[in-house]
């Protein structure tokens, strides 16, 4: 992250050169519900796709597939709890501005909500499709 991207509380002079978009606790409460809802769609494939990669004829290889599911969902929720508590140690005085980070972001929605927009679409309900 560059210098412009973030400060520390500086005096009111710097400040005027570094943009303010938000405070590092918001950033980081957005990422944690990104992976809370990355999460709760990873569970739900483990939910849905264990049972039939287990059954499957070629079983061991299906097996390891069916654990790379459940791999996923932990360290999505291990992430999620490693930001939630970062989140908490941060002082509110930090600020950041992530709109160059997210207008790396390919998916549009997902950019919009990490650059902190607040009218962004919602995300579909599970079972609903995303077309690009």
């Amino acid at each position: 992250m560059a210098a412009s991207d973030i400060s520390h509380a500086l005096p009111d002079e710097t400040m005027n050169d570094i943009p303010t978009g938000m405070t590092m606790n918001e950033l980081f409460a957005i990422i944690e519900a990104e992976l809370v809802d990355l999460g709760a769609y990873a569970e739900r494939m483990q939910e849905v796709l264990s049972p039939a990669l287990v059954a499957s004829p070629e079983s061991s290889l299906c097996r390891q597939e069916a654990q790379m599911l459940d791999i996923l969902t932990q360290r999505l929720q291990g992430l999620r709890t490693f930001m939630e508590h970062l989140r908490r140690g941060l002082p509110e005085t930090w600020l950041v501005d992530p709109s160059r980070a997210a207008r790396a972001v390919v998916l549009g929605t997902l950019a919009e909500r990490l650059s902190g927009a607040k009218d962004v679409v919602p995300l579909p309900a599970a079972g609903e499709i995303e077309l690009f």
